[in-house]
């Protein structure tokens, strides 16, 4: 749905023996986009970074099908990095992704 501030939204993520809640932002390869994450490819006005960190999450995360451009990293660390209000940021690449799914069988 277009316009949501996350894919999905959890309240009971484990990090360090610390729970926290995180926002997740899922990028597959819709159309032809099996190609670097740009910041052209985060919705018509390239705002989903920004419509994720809106959310109260401690933890933001990003994942695409394939390697994330060092714009959109930047960007997701701006928004992460704030100093009155610092959380986690997370950002998972196709490979990684890939030994994700098939350490939990899925592939």
């Amino acid at each position: 749905m277009a316009g949501e501030l996350a894919d999905h939204f959890s309240s009971s993520v484990h990090l360090s023996d610390e729970r926290v809640s995180a926002a997740f932002l899922l990028k597959g390869p819709g159309g032809n986009n099996f190609r670097e994450m740009t910041p052209e490819m985060l919705g018509k006005r390239a705002d989903q970074i920004y419509r994720l960190a809106q959310t109260p999450a401690q933890l933001l995360v990003v994942q695409h099908c394939h390697q994330i451009g060092e714009a959109v990293r930047a960007t997701l660390r701006s928004f992460s990095v704030i100093p009155n209000d610092p959380r986690r940021y997370c950002l998972i690449e196709g490979k990684d992704t890939y030994k994700i799914l098939q350490a939990y069988g899925k592939i």
